[in-house]
């Protein structure tokens, strides 16, 4: 699974930005706001939810662990998918859609792209009560205080790589799989930034 890219951007889309990484093209689908940010031919390095079904994997990203945090927060409501998801984060900045949750605000949420009043409904139900700052802040402490996280930092700073990318790298990282996949994967990441 790709949790990071950095590259080169080749190519834009209305809905993506084509990224190249050492010779090997991705296209990854990012909200508006990021999409308008960036032209060909600039450094770029975003945060990746890799979608995957049966006919087909789909790359999104995110500037921010917030961000990326929202989207998958909206992939557990009922009806939303990941483009409907990456619609209403193109549609509302982090803190417009943060701020029609804590209001309660159906009707606004209602005139998100695709998102109807039964749906602005359930994504009031499951995530009315989510401040996602707030879960960062636990998240991050509780993943680095995990022995297995402090393996892999010391680890993979003893190899000579950055700390701050490091830090980026194992906050992204499922710390439930075994230590070697994990090492292998944030070396792949680390030697691609």
């Amino acid at each position: 699974m790709i949790s990071m890219l950095s590259g080169l951007v080749f190519d834009r889309d209305e809905d993506s930005l084509h990224i190249e990484t050492h010779d090997i093209g991705y296209q990854v689908f990012v909200p508006l706001s990021l999409l308008a940010q960036y032209t060909v031919g600039q450094k770029i390095k975003l945060r990746i939810f890799t979608h995957v079904r049966e006919d087909l994997i789909q790359l999104f990203g995110f500037e921010s662990k917030v961000q990326e945090n929202m989207f998958r927060s909206l992939l557990k409501v009922n009806g939303i998918g990941p483009k409907v998801a990456l619609g209403i984060l193109s549609s509302a900045d982090s803190d417009q859609f943060k701020s029609m949750i804590e209001s309660k605000d159906v009707k606004a949420l209602s005139r998100l792209p695709k998102v109807g009043k039964k749906t602005a409904e359930q994504i009031l139900l499951k995530l009315g009560e989510l401040d996602w700052e707030q879960r960062r802040q636990k998240e991050e402490p509780a993943i680095l205080e995990n022995p297995v996280a402090k393996k892999l930092k010391l680890a993979l700073v003893n190899l000579g790589f950055s700390a701050s990318d490091v830090h980026d790298v194992v906050m992204g990282l499922d710390l439930k799989q075994p230590f070697e996949d994990n090492f292998k994967n944030s070396l792949a990441q680390l030697s691609q930034m």
